[in-house]
């Protein structure tokens, strides 16, 4: 089966954020079909292992050099296979309902391509 959502992000040396970051999203309400890319910079503080050890499920992509964070999604967006791509800084918590209420506004407003939450 396919996922609805993919979640893309690009880190550089921000493990334990990043962790957190992927936290927020399995931890989230979303009940649909869900995957993850993330996209490594070329990190030297472990992240690509890190991520690997602890999410399995969840697909890395090990740059040998920091491309940048446009180049970064662009890789992630290439590999994804969902509906609705979901951007993710990886120093962000997602609350509880994000996914869903994003993914409900594109799906019932057809015309609308691009939605951004609002941070706090």
């Amino acid at each position: 089966m396919l996922p609805t959502v993919s979640v893309l992000i690009v880190s550089f040396n921000v493990r334990e954020y990043l962790l957190q970051a992927i936290d927020s999203v399995k931890n989230s309400n979303y009940n649909g079909s869900i995957e993850i890319i993330v996209v490594d910079n070329d990190s030297f503080d472990g992240t690509p292992l890190s991520v690997q050890k602890k999410y399995p499920d969840i697909h890395v992509l090990k740059n040998n050099r920091n491309q940048g964070f446009g180049t970064g999604i662009n890789q992630a967006a290439q590999k994804a296979k969902g509906e609705f791509l979901f951007i993710l800084n990886p120093d962000t918590i997602v609350q509880e309902n994000t996914i869903e209420k994003l993914r409900l506004y594109l799906k019932n407003n057809p015309q609308v391509g691009i939605v951004g939450p609002k941070v706090l």
